[in-house]
């Protein structure tokens, strides 16, 4: 009853309140007005509230009941399948998410921020959900897979079809279609945290694997309106040739099952019903094979979970109780594991730290770096109901980019064990080499970013093209400001911008331009001090330079007005930066410099993270892993940048073909003219 509380406070709340220190305090669950009358809409008296299947409080579902002590009470009557005081507890509830290998390695994801919902599933009126068709490509031509997962009172199980079903079929095994997975509802609520792995085989019918054996070096997320049509999602992976390159696909369940009510409801009538029978009777029913005994039904082949998971993981005898669910139990399609709640703390729980080692934290290129690693080594330790996976990005590197203190750093955490992968940006290759052989004989996965070491034993290289993006502002003169002139390069020794400038100069050399006595003027630290009066200096002696290149973005960023007074010095040098730092875009958009080729330092944090996880869980990765790049300028005084080009990824030396179009565009100009 409410007699005795306050609004909108259930009784023990109020009580433990009041008594302040006398009782304790309660935790927030006990806040719940769980025993507090509904609230049916008749009375003010009605503290609790009834959950519908919907998740929506609703009136309608507070009914009143006499209660032998407390007389007339609302209570909720629940909806079948649900149960609880206020309906809360759903027979299913968390989310799943589909991932598409392009054979890439790098997938296509449909609702991992956004996850797709099962709450409709009660396990009585609907039973079946289709979770969506996919189409794969083989040597005979287009085939499909659709999955369904199915929820009744005794089993949730995940079903794959090879044809498009309507939903009172497509969850039956039957010719066609196989049940790859199987939980029981009948001893406690059930932790489900595995994927379900098709892929190119047409006589494959999926297996289920462990979430960590999604093999996805990274991933990009498809829009919700692509996801949730067919249609539109086949699009994803259909080339222009209308075939799929889809090679494996996961879909991935991070649920829990509840225990089913009905399911102990039918167990007691049959444990009654058996006390009935002769004893010869009973002895005789004891002694038949039961379903899903293993000389009975053999499981699928192709069916598998990590070794992490197999532990708490044990086949068992599924129970049957409604004739619909006796002819579930009884496919030979049928595999069934119990892993539930109790057994959270067996179940596979990895802690990473993946160290990401700048050049220098000084350097405001890699403060992105930093953002997009610590943002998705949150994303990829989000507590789920398995809670399996904390991935921690360490951020550490030397104040002023020198070869020697970042190797010390790395040596130190190497030497520690305190990391299980390391991502650096090389400033000195053979300084960074002794590094990653120390690494490797640890057996710590180590990988660089932004700046590389390609003869060394890192695993992999993540970041821009170097090579591309130095022919990008080279194209980005020829095609916007001049087609022939002077021009000086300012960089440093690092081995990417050194790529960076050779590119540079590889092009103009060959397009009617002439690198000035001088060039390169080197910046030693790499973070732009004292460049604007190297500049100054090489004007003075020679004074007919044209464009000035920079192969990175700092010296725009030294402060103190020096890069504005130098632009206004020279208003008619035409420069161009690498880098497109929010410093840098103010500059081109109050006239300071007429382009930049921008990276995407945030996505070198974040794909780190992903491919040191990938490495760490022994998954292969490719050696050269791309990130993007943007061309942007202003168009005219009177407006803001605007983007004039997207550089592809993945393909070294990417502008070569936009390099000839560009040619041949000013060769035919010149004819006209």
């Amino acid at each position: 009853s409410t007699l005795g509380s306050p609004s909108n406070m259930a009784f023990r709340a109020w009580l433990a309140d009041a008594a302040e220190d006398n009782i304790g305090k309660l935790g927030e669950i006990e806040y719940e007005m769980a025993c507090a009358d509904c609230d049916n809409g008749s009375s003010s008296d009605g503290l609790s509230y009834c959950v519908n299947p919907y998740g929506s409080q609703d009136k309608s579902l507070c009914q009143s009941l006499q209660h032998e002590i407390h007389g007339n009470v609302n209570r909720c009557s629940c909806p079948a399948g649900f149960s609880g005081p206020q309906c809360q507890i759903r027979p299913i509830e968390g989310t799943t998410s589909l991932h598409l290998d392009h054979s890439t390695g790098t997938c296509s994801t449909c609702h991992e921020d956004n996850h797709w919902r099962v709450w409709n599933m009660d396990g009585v009126a609907v039973t079946c959900i289709d979770k969506g068709t996919l189409l794969f490509e083989d040597s005979n031509g287009t085939f499909s897979r659709q999955f369904g997962l199915h929820l009744n009172a005794s089993h949730f199980s995940v079903f794959v079809s090879s044809s498009q079903e309507p939903l009172d079929t497509l969850c039956l095994a039957k010719e066609g279609t196989a049940e790859v997975y199987s939980v029981r509802r009948d001893k406690t609520d059930v932790a489900v945290s595995v994927a379900i792995h098709i892929d190119d085989r047409r006589d494959f019918f999926g297996e289920a694997v462990g979430p960590m054996e999604i093999g996805c070096i990274a991933s990009s997320g498809i829009d919700h309106e692509t996801c949730t049509s067919e249609t539109n999602l086949a699009k994803v992976y259909f080339a222009s040739d209308m075939k799929s390159s889809l090679k494996n696909a996961w879909l991935l369940l991070d649920l829990k099952v509840t225990i089913s009510e009905r399911f102990h409801e039918s167990q007691k009538s049959e444990s009654v019903s058996k006390e009935t029978l002769p004893l010869s009777a009973s002895q005789e029913e004891k002694d038949k094979p039961q379903p899903n005994e293993a000389s009975t039904a053999p499981s699928l082949n192709n069916t598998s979970l990590t070794s992490d998971e197999s532990s708490s993981i044990q086949p068992t005898d599924a129970i049957p109780t409604t004739s619909q669910e006796k002819e579930h139990s009884v496919q030979d399609h049928s595999i069934f594991f119990d892993h539930g709640l109790s057994n959270t703390a067996s179940a596979a729980s990895h802690e990473y730290t993946f160290a990401v080692i700048p050049k220098s934290t000084a350097i405001e290129f890699f403060r992105p770096v930093k953002n997009g690693c610590e943002e998705r080594a949150e994303t990829l330790s989000r507590v789920s109901v398995r809670g399996s996976v904390v991935v921690k990005c360490l951020f550490v590197g030397p104040a002023e980019a020198d070869a020697q203190d970042q190797s010390k750093i790395a040596m130190d955490l190497i030497n520690s064990g305190s990391v299980d992968g390391i991502s650096m940006s090389v400033i000195d290759e053979a300084v960074a080499a002794e590094v990653i052989d120390r690494a490797v004989a640890a057996n710590i996965p180590i990988i660089t970013f932004d700046s590389d070491a390609p003869s060394s034993k890192r695993a992999a290289y993540v970041g821009t093209d170097n090579e591309g993006l130095g022919e990008e502002l080279a194209i980005l003169i020829l095609s916007r400001f001049a087609t022939e002139g002077n021009y000086a390069i300012v960089s440093a020794p690092s081995p990417n911008l050194v790529i960076r400038e050779t590119a540079v100069r590889n092009i103009l050399d060959q397009n009617n331009w002439n690198e000035v006595s001088g060039s390169p003027i080197l910046v030693s630290d790499g973070q732009g001090q004292g460049v604007v009066g190297m500049m100054r200096d090489l004007m003075t002696r020679q004074p007919n330079i044209d464009a000035m290149i920079l192969t990175f973005g700092s010296p725009l960023l030294v402060g103190d007005g020096q890069w504005e007074s130098f632009a206004q010095q020279y208003p008619e040098l035409i420069t161009l930066s690498a880098d497109s730092m929010p410093g840098q875009i103010d500059q081109l958009n109050r006239g300071y410099v007429n382009g930049l080729v921008g990276q995407q330092p945030a996505e070198m944090g974040s794909k780190s993270m992903d491919t040191l996880l990938a490495l760490s869980r022994g998954v292969a990765v490719e050696e050269f892993i791309m990130t993007s790049m943007v061309v942007i300028g202003r168009v005219n005084e009177g407006t803001p940048y605007t983007q004039w080009s997207s550089a592809p990824t993945g393909t070294m030396g990417s502008a070569k073909c936009l390099l000839l179009m560009t040619l041949a565009s000013l060769a035919f100009l010149s004819v006209l003219l």
